[in-house]
């Protein structure tokens, strides 16, 4: 795990194997008039009251709070023209600026859409014109609002792309050319742009679009291959999904070959080949890549786009994630079958279920199973619900699923992270996928209380799932269909009724199937019982977590509750039984920290803000940590942090902890500015942490009552996390 560069940090200073039944076999290019499927307009479907109405509502009014003009703010300064409003603050102050714009685009887009909001769509077509503007300012296509480091200037990100073409290509997995993230930042544009057009009618959003793209291919166009896989290296979101997605709006085959162009091989060949090779890599910068690679399929229909989609999919869902459906700890996927030793705070980003929701829909299209939707349903529910807290509108980065930690939610206006742009789009659209037709067969894929209008008919289902176990389908007015009603795959002995009398179930890959002539008033009734079951996790099976039909659940005092509503209480998912032998090695490590202690001169306790002002701590570019309940430092590329630490008597060695999944770190350790050791981390212990002692020289210390240790990382490296330093001494501790 490469904590230096999980995103989130840059500004902060499980499913068991039966989650999934296999669904997949080679095929073709999907047709959606008989193979495939689609979903239903989202503008044909309303919620009714629920708690998934309540978060689109909440999220509503959080939109509807947001300034547009903020958000422009650094859109207008780059293109010359004068802001109208202040730059918001977290990552919208930092060189990722304007990443939340396209969030936002899509999530007013999403939410018209869903609830007929008229003043979300005024908003999209007001940041639309806005942008336009900005575009038509630079007079090249270009538009956005990233900007660059420069020393310590800040400076128009646009600057990066006469380098690129010059070659000077400098790469960091989340820095192109001192800029965070910039081919990121325009996916999100597009994807904003995109959904104004699909889902707000607005033209203009489409040639803003079009502005953009030429300005990129012009850039791509003067590179040679080699140097697109460099600047690849660097997170690019699903840049390749936008040209894709262009292609497919325009016909134009420019947009074709750009989106080829942009195959990452270095992390997509593998999965077209079957082969797992995601561990240590930063999980949501690899899932829009897939996506990407899903849409490739669809308009160019290459075996390869379709079974890169497809594996990942099955590896990431069957050995990657955990109860909830998320996956990832520290933003990074573990090996294969490990989650047992990665239950942390730290656990499932939520942009990667938000990515992962929006891949399985487009493997749905291509050939509709239930299994599909037994995933979704699980990630839909567990998490997505779970990163949302409606009576405050606001959304978590991580989904903490270790015993004894809470969820951290953003503030309003201060903090904008890719999550929260993610969480708006989320909680705008949760009637998007309830409803799938191919067809004359309209299928329910999730229980969502919610209206349809569908081909002159009208429907309502009516539940209180995931909360109870029945479903009722009304038909409000008359029409001759197939009727396809998901059975998840963790219910035994569903029952069906139509207008009141039991029915026999016809199944067919996981639906109940009910095609008749349909008069109005008719219903059917799905029953699906739930009981308390445990899943194991993939790799220990003493370690597992409780789960109620689709619910996961949480230990909160004495009870099980649902997970997904735990919103500011600690609590507990994964439950385990410990072997004699386990609690003897618990035991004895108590004792040897014990031990340690007694011969430890001063203890540094990294992190916490008291300790480290006790031990007259300095850093530069050096952030705290908490991971694993454990407080820590690092220091990136360019920075260090030192302290004083008490000597004592005897020959002396510093002891410091770290995590033994950190890798690609490579530091020093000065004590009184003379460098005693280089470290370098590897992943060496997974799970767990590790200690090194480094003696200090005797010389080093005579006649000192201070010792300044200094951690410093060598160029284009960063040193730690540590997670605690001692002094440790050889001489017995002082008698009482």
């Amino acid at each position: 795990m490469d904590w230096s560069l999980s995103r989130r940090y840059l500004l902060a200073g499980s499913a068991a194997a039966a989650l999934v039944r296999p669904v997949f076999a080679a095929g073709a290019k999907p047709d959606l008039s008989e193979a495939g499927a689609k979903p239903v307009p989202l503008e044909t479907v309303r919620l009714t009251p629920s708690l998934y109405l309540d978060a689109v509502t909440s999220n509503c009014a959080y939109l509807h709070r947001l300034e547009p003009d903020r958000l422009l703010h650094n859109f207008r300064k780059q293109a010359g023209l004068v802001p109208k409003g202040e730059v918001y603050g977290g990552w919208e102050s930092d060189t990722i600026a304007g990443h939340t714009l396209g969030h936002y685009l899509s999530a007013l887009s999403l939410m018209h859409a869903q609830t007929g909001d008229e003043e979300c769509k005024r908003r999209v077509e007001y940041i639309v014109d806005d942008l336009a503007a900005c575009q038509a300012a630079h007079g090249d296509g270009y538009v956005a609002g990233f900007t660059r480091r420069s020393g310590d200037a800040i400076e128009d990100g646009k600057r990066i792309f006469p380098e690129i073409v010059a070659g000077d290509i400098r790469v960091m997995p989340f820095d192109l050319n001192g800029c965070w993230v910039p081919l990121y930042n325009f996916h999100k544009t597009f994807a904003g742009l995109f959904d104004a057009e699909r889902h707000c009618g607005n033209a203009r959003a489409r040639e803003v679009a079009l502005g953009l793209a030429v300005y990129i291919d012009g850039v791509f166009a003067q590179l040679s291959d080699e140097q697109v896989q460099h600047i690849l290296d660097c997170e690019h979101g699903g840049l390749n999904e936008s040209f894709a997605e262009l292609y497919d709006r325009t016909g134009n085959i420019r947009w074709m070959a750009l989106a080829a162009r942009l195959y990452h091989r270095k992390v997509l060949n593998p999965l077209a080949e079957g082969r797992d090779e995601l561990a240590d890599l930063h999980a949501n910068t690899q899932i829009p890549k897939v996506i990407g690679v899903a849409r490739l399929y669809d308009v160019g229909g290459q075996p390869e786009h379709q079974k890169a989609a497809r594996f990942f999919w099955q590896a990431v869902t069957r050995d990657h994630s955990y109860v909830i459906g998320g996956h990832g700890d520290r933003e990074y996927f573990q090996p294969p079958r490990t989650i047992s030793k990665y239950v942390t705070e730290q656990t499932c980003e939520s942009c990667n279920s938000y990515n992962m929701l929006k891949l399985t829909r487009q493997l749905y299209r291509w050939a509709p199973d239930a299994a599909l939707f037994d995933y979704y349903e699980r990630a839909h529910i567990n998490h997505i619900l779970a990163q949302h807290d409606p009576s405050t509108g606001m959304f978590t980065y991580m989904m903490p699923l270790m015993e004894g930690a809470k969820r951290e939610f953003s503030t309003a206006f201060d903090d904008f992270w890719c999550c929260m742009g993610t969480g708006m789009e989320s909680h705008s659209k949760h009637g998007d996928s309830v409803y799938w037709e191919r067809g004359d067969t309209l299928f329910v894929n999730l229980f969502v209380p919610s209206q349809l209008a569908w081909r002159g008919g009208a429907f309502e289902l009516s539940t209180s799932y995931p909360l109870s176990e029945d479903v009722t389908f009304t038909v409000r007015r008359p029409a001759r269909f197939a009727l396809a009603l998901r059975l998840p795959g963790w219910c035994a002995a569903p029952r069906l009724s139509l207008n009141g009398k039991p029915s026999k179930i016809e199944r067919r890959d996981g639906y109940a199937m009910v095609r008749r002539r349909w008069r109005a008033g008719d219903t059917i009734a799905l029953t699906l019982p739930m009981t308390l079951r445990t899943e194991p996790t993939p790799d220990d099976p003493r370690m597992v977590a409780y789960l109620k039909g689709p619910v996961v659940q949480s230990k909160v005092g004495g009870n099980l509750v649902p997970f997904f509503r735990q919103y500011g209480e600690p609590a507990k998912v994964y439950f385990k039984t410990y072997s004699q032998e386990e609690r003897a090695a618990s035991n004895a490590e108590a004792l040897r920290l014990s031990d340690l202690d007694s011969h430890s001169t001063d203890i540094a306790e990294l992190g916490d803000d008291a300790d480290e002002k006790a031990h007259a701590l300095a850093s530069k570019t050096s952030y705290a940590v908490v991971y694993r309940g454990r407080k820590g430092r690092d220091a990136r590329s360019g920075g260090f942090f030192e302290l004083d630490m008490k000597p004592g008597r005897g020959n002396l060695a510093l002891n410091a902890i770290y995590s033994g999944d950190d890798k690609r770190r490579l530091f020093h350790i000065l004590v009184e500015g003379e460098r005693i050791a280089t470290q370098a981390l590897e992943a060496e212990s997974r799970g767990g942490f590790i200690e090194r002692n480094y003696p200090i020289p005797p010389s080093l210390v005579n006649g000192k009552s201070r010792l300044r240790i200094r951690v410093e990382p060598e160029p284009g490296h960063s040193a730690g996390p540590i997670f605690g330093l001692r002094l440790l001494s050889d001489a017995p501790p002082p008698s009482m």
